[in-house]
Protein backbone atom coordinates (compact mmCIF):
# COMPACT_ATOMS: atom_id res chain seq x y z
CA UNK A 1 0.00 0.00 0.00
CA UNK A 2 2.81 2.40 0.84
CA UNK A 3 4.27 2.19 -2.66
CA UNK A 4 1.03 3.33 -4.34
CA UNK A 5 1.30 7.06 -3.71
CA UNK A 6 -0.35 7.04 -0.28
CA UNK A 7 0.18 10.31 1.59
CA UNK A 8 1.55 9.91 5.08
CA UNK A 9 1.31 12.78 7.57
CA UNK A 10 2.59 11.87 11.04
CA UNK A 11 2.62 14.37 13.90
CA UNK A 12 3.04 12.12 16.93
CA UNK A 13 3.23 8.58 18.19
CA UNK A 14 -0.53 8.02 17.87
CA UNK A 15 -0.43 9.13 14.24
CA UNK A 16 2.59 6.92 13.57
CA UNK A 17 0.80 3.95 15.13
CA UNK A 18 -2.31 4.62 13.03
CA UNK A 19 -0.27 4.80 9.80
CA UNK A 20 1.69 1.66 10.69
CA UNK A 21 -1.56 -0.16 11.43
CA UNK A 22 -2.90 0.90 8.05
CA UNK A 23 0.17 -0.46 6.24
CA UNK A 24 0.41 -3.83 7.96
CA UNK A 25 -0.59 -5.62 11.16
CA UNK A 26 2.99 -6.51 12.13
CA UNK A 27 4.24 -2.92 12.35
CA UNK A 28 2.35 -1.77 15.47
CA UNK A 29 3.78 -4.78 17.29
CA UNK A 30 7.25 -3.65 16.28
CA UNK A 31 6.42 -0.19 17.65
CA UNK A 32 5.70 -1.86 20.99
CA UNK A 33 9.14 -3.47 20.75
CA UNK A 34 10.76 -0.05 20.21
CA UNK A 35 8.95 1.30 23.28
CA UNK A 36 10.08 -1.69 25.33
CA UNK A 37 13.67 -1.33 24.16
CA UNK A 38 13.76 2.30 25.35
CA UNK A 39 12.10 1.48 28.68
CA UNK A 40 14.57 -1.35 29.30
CA UNK A 41 17.47 1.13 29.17
CA UNK A 42 16.01 2.96 32.18
CA UNK A 43 15.02 -0.27 33.97
CA UNK A 44 18.59 -1.63 33.72
CA UNK A 45 20.04 1.55 35.22
CA UNK A 46 17.37 1.62 37.95
CA UNK A 47 18.25 -1.97 38.89
CA UNK A 48 21.90 -0.95 39.23
CA UNK A 49 20.95 2.13 41.33
CA UNK A 50 18.40 0.35 43.54
CA UNK A 51 19.35 -0.06 47.20
CA UNK A 52 20.47 -3.56 48.12
CA UNK A 53 19.69 -5.33 51.35
CA UNK A 54 16.77 -6.61 53.40
CA UNK A 55 13.53 -4.80 53.88
CA UNK A 56 12.42 -4.23 57.45
CA UNK A 57 8.68 -4.62 56.93
CA UNK A 58 8.46 -8.37 57.50
CA UNK A 59 6.49 -10.92 55.56
CA UNK A 60 7.55 -12.49 52.28
CA UNK A 61 9.12 -9.47 50.67
CA UNK A 62 11.16 -9.66 47.49
CA UNK A 63 14.26 -7.55 46.94
CA UNK A 64 13.54 -4.19 45.39
CA UNK A 65 15.69 -5.00 42.34
CA UNK A 66 13.36 -7.85 41.38
CA UNK A 67 10.35 -5.54 41.35
CA UNK A 68 11.75 -3.21 38.65
CA UNK A 69 10.43 -4.13 35.22
CA UNK A 70 10.12 -2.52 31.80
CA UNK A 71 6.64 -2.54 30.26
CA UNK A 72 5.40 -1.31 26.91
CA UNK A 73 2.44 -1.12 24.62
CA UNK A 74 2.06 0.50 21.23
CA UNK A 75 1.70 3.99 22.70
CA UNK A 76 4.29 4.08 25.49
CA UNK A 77 7.15 2.45 27.29
CA UNK A 78 7.30 2.62 31.06
CA UNK A 79 9.19 1.30 34.04
CA UNK A 80 7.11 -0.20 36.84
CA UNK A 81 8.35 -0.62 40.40
CA UNK A 82 6.88 -2.36 43.43
CA UNK A 83 3.93 -4.64 43.73
CA UNK A 84 2.35 -6.80 46.41
CA UNK A 85 5.66 -8.41 47.34
CA UNK A 86 7.66 -5.16 47.19
CA UNK A 87 5.45 -2.50 48.79
CA UNK A 88 8.56 -0.60 49.84
CA UNK A 89 9.69 0.17 46.27
CA UNK A 90 7.83 3.46 45.82
CA UNK A 91 8.39 4.52 49.42
CA UNK A 92 12.12 3.91 49.01
CA UNK A 93 12.20 6.24 46.00
CA UNK A 94 10.55 9.14 47.85
CA UNK A 95 10.94 8.29 51.55
CA UNK A 96 8.09 7.81 54.01
CA UNK A 97 6.43 5.12 56.09
CA UNK A 98 5.11 1.65 55.40
CA UNK A 99 2.49 0.07 57.68
CA UNK A 100 3.80 -3.12 59.19
CA UNK A 101 1.54 -6.04 58.74
CA UNK A 102 2.13 -7.15 62.29
CA UNK A 103 2.03 -10.64 63.69
CA UNK A 104 -1.58 -10.90 64.86
CA UNK A 105 -2.92 -13.39 62.32
CA UNK A 106 -6.57 -12.75 63.22
CA UNK A 107 -6.26 -9.02 62.49
CA UNK A 108 -4.48 -9.71 59.22
CA UNK A 109 -7.16 -12.20 58.17
CA UNK A 110 -9.87 -9.70 59.09
CA UNK A 111 -8.22 -6.96 57.02
CA UNK A 112 -7.77 -9.20 54.00
CA UNK A 113 -11.34 -10.49 54.19
CA UNK A 114 -12.71 -6.96 54.27
CA UNK A 115 -10.28 -5.64 51.63
CA UNK A 116 -9.28 -2.88 54.01
CA UNK A 117 -5.96 -1.45 55.01
CA UNK A 118 -4.24 -2.99 57.97
CA UNK A 119 -4.37 0.33 59.82
CA UNK A 120 -8.19 0.27 59.84
CA UNK A 121 -8.29 -2.98 61.81
CA UNK A 122 -5.81 -2.03 64.49
CA UNK A 123 -2.38 -2.88 63.11
CA UNK A 124 -0.68 0.51 63.60
CA UNK A 125 3.01 -0.37 63.60
CA UNK A 126 4.95 1.52 60.94
CA UNK A 127 8.38 1.23 59.34
CA UNK A 128 10.13 4.46 58.43
CA UNK A 129 11.99 4.31 55.14
CA UNK A 130 14.54 6.95 54.26
CA UNK A 131 14.59 8.44 50.79
CA UNK A 132 16.94 6.51 48.47
CA UNK A 133 16.12 7.63 44.91
CA UNK A 134 17.00 5.18 42.17
CA UNK A 135 14.33 5.38 39.44
CA UNK A 136 14.20 9.12 38.77
CA UNK A 137 17.99 9.22 38.98
CA UNK A 138 18.09 6.50 36.29
CA UNK A 139 15.67 8.44 34.09
CA UNK A 140 17.78 11.58 34.33
CA UNK A 141 21.11 9.86 33.74
CA UNK A 142 19.94 7.71 30.82
CA UNK A 143 17.94 10.37 28.98
CA UNK A 144 20.39 10.68 26.08
CA UNK A 145 20.79 6.93 25.68
CA UNK A 146 17.00 6.43 25.73
CA UNK A 147 16.58 9.03 23.00
CA UNK A 148 19.33 7.39 20.94
CA UNK A 149 18.00 3.83 21.36
CA UNK A 150 14.42 4.92 20.70
CA UNK A 151 15.41 6.98 17.66
CA UNK A 152 17.36 4.07 16.17
CA UNK A 153 14.47 1.66 16.81
CA UNK A 154 11.98 4.04 15.17
CA UNK A 155 14.34 4.58 12.23
CA UNK A 156 14.59 0.82 11.65
CA UNK A 157 10.83 0.50 11.86
CA UNK A 158 10.00 3.40 9.56
CA UNK A 159 12.57 2.27 6.97
CA UNK A 160 10.82 -1.10 6.79
CA UNK A 161 7.30 0.34 6.87
CA UNK A 162 7.82 3.27 4.49
CA UNK A 163 10.79 2.27 2.29
CA UNK A 164 10.14 4.79 -0.51
CA UNK A 165 9.53 7.73 1.84
CA UNK A 166 12.88 7.68 3.62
Amino acid sequence: MAGRGVDIDVKGLRDLRRELKRIGPEFPKELRGANLEAAEVVARKARRNAPQGPHEGGGRVQPLVQSIRALANQLRGQVAIGGARAPHAVVTEFGGEIPRRGSDKSLIAKARAGHRSFASVGVESRTRVRKQPYLYRAIASERDEVLEVYGEALDRLTRRAFPERI
